[in-house]
């Protein structure tokens, strides 16, 4: 399979949510932008999986 989809998260969402989004998106590579690291990172450290 080639190609991506993009898969825009709201800013606005907890920890728990973003990582149930990223656990069920099937994703593999996320962007964040500087300002919203604290909580993308809480909901890494719960993912089952890695990501880039």
């Amino acid at each position: 399979m080639t190609g991506g989809v993009l898969n825009t998260i709201n800013i606005r969402l907890d920890a728990k949510t973003i990582a149930y989004i990223l656990d069920h998106s099937d994703a593999k590579v996320l962007v964040v932008d500087r300002q919203l690291h604290i909580e993308v990172k809480k909901a890494l450290s719960t993912l089952k999986k890695k990501l880039l």
